[in-house]
């Protein structure tokens, strides 16, 4: 097994094509055809259908694509890290924008200082996509805002207990009452995350026990969630640091919510069989730093 094999194979599934494959890569279609024979027959299975002129991954392909990319991505790694004799290569992380906006920027600011050859690529996503990159292999390692992570084959890191809060415009007259119930939602229109976020999920499950559920407004971006609120269009829940600023300010107000809280925790998330390279043990190194920071 040859690493041209194993480009030509990981560019092909890209592709899916064995024509634009080899155009991109300068390889002849004879020569194509081989490397595919090759590893075909040191795997001992079929890595392409090939169905008139669409090519498509087999199921076992499928699986080998991961192992593939795996390799190529090592030795790529190596390669710069002998050249420039120093940690380089290359680090994919993803993140729901919480994280991604709250707590990540300063651990990447950390690795920087340490790492400046290393090549970092950030994916915001929600839960549910991260967590099928990582079983991809197309993400490194992921950071999720939710109630803490039972997965087999994931293993999760929790670093930091994140409590939700429920904010108002000034003018809502819902932050003049003394307390409020569940009772109150059915008057509001809720203004929540994209389906796919723990919190929303979370706070959608509560909201089925009334008989008639408010109307909910999906945003995707929590910056405008938060000026929807404080121009009064409706009432949201939120990590309590990503409000801090305006509860200060008088911008946004806390309701008084006495029922069970809502409470999820920051984690990191990587594969339970993830190789861990010098650059990713680097970077889990500042993350779990960090960690002991905010303790």
């Amino acid at each position: 097994m040859e690493l041209r094999q194993l480009k030509t194979f990981v560019k092909i599934a890209e592709v899916n094509s064995f024509v634009k494959a080899g155009k991109i890569l300068n390889y002849s279609q004879p020569t194509m055809t081989t490397h595919i024979q090759s590893l075909e027959k040191e795997l001992k299975y079929k890595l392409f259908q090939r169905l008139g002129r669409e090519v498509t991954l087999t199921s076992e392909g499928k699986h080998f694509l991961l192992y593939a990319k795996r390799i190529l991505n090592l030795c790529q790694e190596a390669t710069q890290r002998i050249e420039s004799g120093t940690l380089a290569g290359k680090l994919t992380i993803g993140t729901s924008e919480a994280f991604g906006i709250l707590r990540l920027p300063a651990i990447i600011k950390e690795f920087r200082l340490r790492y400046p050859d290393v090549s970092l690529e950030i994916k915001f996503k929600y839960m549910d996509e991260l967590f099928e990159d990582l079983k991809k292999n197309e993400i490194d390692l992921a950071f999720v805002l939710c109630q803490k992570v039972n997965h087999p084959n994931l293993t999760a890191e929790i670093l930091a207990h994140e409590p939700l809060t429920l904010v108002a415009a000034p003018e809502n007259f819902l932050v003049q009452k003394e307390k409020i119930n569940l009772m109150d939602f059915s008057e509001q229109n809720i203004i929540l995350t994209q389906r796919g976020c723990a919190y929303r999920a979370a706070f959608e499950e509560l909201l089925k026990k009334l008989k008639t559920p408010p109307i909910i407004m999906g945003v995707n971006n929590l910056q405008a969630i938060k000026h929807y609120t404080m121009s009064n269009l409706g009432i949201t829940l939120l990590p309590h640091i990503y409000v801090e600023k305006e509860l200060k300010t008088g911008t946004l107000c806390k309701l008084p919510w006495q029922e069970a809280p809502f409470n999820m925790s920051s984690q990191l998330v990587y594969h339970k069989d993830k190789w861990h390279s010098s650059t990713m043990s680097a970077f889990l190194k500042i993350v779990r730093e960090y960690r002991e920071s905010q303790e």
